[in-house]
């Protein structure tokens, strides 16, 4: 029965993939979350931490329209009165509860190179204004992708694997893993052949923080976020990672970098409030607006989902 329910939620009958089945879901699924974290941190360069946690928060809108394309999840008032909610939220947080600490602007508004970049360029203010805006835009579009990366990702798994039956996680994440090390190499030894990035051996110090952040920071906390997302569903979990926001600012009060402001506290009770929204929805009979609208579709939205 637990099955069957699951696979009701996803749209398409509960079976066991093969072994080459799940190899070859691993790998999208860890191209989707590479995809997701390497366009995040290469953007970051570009454009403001302001900027890039607010455009990462719309992850829960492309969480939201993938949960509806593939797994037939309804865009219901609640969802998406708490998805505005929450990104209402990080925007009062992030630009109204921050002042000069560690959201601030300056430190990394641009490339770390841009500085020597702009320098080089002589020839008026406009043209240093417009590289300058080039980049902004370019990062900007980098972190929209990034979140539509992260949002397919949780989707992906939810339809792939809709419970531990069909793949436990930590085979799963092993698989992924596996593959992703399996072309990771000469993809490197291309970027270093070519310039595009410096591969050596980073110092012991180094070495030992990579190990503990990519243990705590990324396998833990994304077995964590992936079984929450069985257990619940993927526009639940994006959206709690908001979370972390206020949470971040709250730490910040406590250790006196940040003063306590009323939208700081405005911008972290919405996000709470969008958190629980999308925790209590429950799915309408009808199907929400969105099963409304295809009422009138004659393929319905199910076939449109086995497209992907």
């Amino acid at each position: 029965a637990g099955g069957d329910a699951g696979a009701a939620g996803t749209g398409r009958p509960s079976e066991v993939p093969s072994e080459v089945g799940l190899v070859y879901v691993a790998w999208r699924l860890g191209s989707l979350i590479l995809c997701a974290n390497l366009l995040f941190n290469v953007s970051l360069q570009y454009t403001s931490v302001s900027s890039a946690t607010v455009i990462a928060s719309s992850s829960a809108v492309w969480t939201l329209l993938f949960s509806a394309w593939l797994l037939g999840e309804p865009l219901s008032l609640l969802r998406v009165a708490s998805v505005s909610c929450g990104l209402a939220g990080v925007l009062l947080v992030v630009y109204g509860g921050a002042g000069e600490g560690a959201w601030g602007d300056d430190e990394h508004h641009h490339h770390p190179h841009a500085a020597r970049a702009l320098a080089r360029i002589s020839h008026s203010a406009a043209a240093v204004a417009h590289r300058a805006e080039l980049k902004h835009a370019l990062g900007s579009a980098g972190l929209v992708a990034s979140a539509a990366c992260y949002g397919a990702y949780t989707v992906r798994l939810k339809r792939e694997v809709p419970s531990e039956k069909e793949a436990p996680l930590p085979y799963l994440f092993g698989l992924m893993g596996a593959s992703l090390l399996a072309a990771g190499p000469p993809a490197l030894l291309l970027l270093h052949a070519t310039g595009v990035e410096r591969l050596e051996l980073p110092a012991r110090d180094n070495l030992l923080a990579i190990c503990g952040n990519a243990l705590l920071g990324t396998v833990v906390a994304n077995l964590l976020l992936a079984r929450a997302a069985l257990l619940t569903s993927p526009l639940v979990v994006v959206v709690g990672l908001s979370l972390s926001i206020p949470l971040a600012m709250a730490s910040d009060v406590a250790r006196q970098r940040e003063r306590l402001t009323p939208a700081l506290l405005a911008g972290a009770l919405a996000v709470w409030l969008a958190f629980l929204g999308v925790s209590v929805a429950r799915v309408p009979k009808d199907g929400g607006l969105l099963g409304r609208m295809c009422a009138h579709c004659p393929t319905r939205c199910r076939h449109c989902a086995g497209l992907w």
